[in-house]
């Protein structure tokens, strides 16, 4: 059974584009057609294929990190939220115990 994060992540892999997607000018991918040894193109070809794959990596580590800095964001938005709650309790504690 996959996991709702894996469900999104392989969505979002699904509906996204990479070729498209944070690519530079240095960076975009030429596959090159000769007239030479089917060896020639098929290093092309590989290379090519290298290449589109560690950009997909990279974008699937760069939507983790994302994920994990909104996560921890949410985390502490919500621990800031609960400080007047716990400083309230100690008040009252601290009251108490007087």
């Amino acid at each position: 059974m996959s996991s709702r994060k894996e469900d999104k992540e392989r969505k979002e892999k699904m509906t996204s584009n990479p070729q498209s997607q944070d690519i530079t000018p240095t960076e975009s991918v030429t596959t090159t057609t000769t007239s030479g040894s089917s060896s020639n193109r098929g290093s092309s070809y590989n290379y090519g294929q290298r290449r589109q794959e560690e950009i997909e990596q990279q974008h699937s580590i760069n939507r983790a990190l994302e994920e994990t800095k909104d996560n921890i964001r949410k985390a502490t938005d919500e621990a800031r939220s609960q400080i007047p709650r716990y400083t309230q309790s100690a008040a009252h504690l601290n009251a108490a115990t007087r």
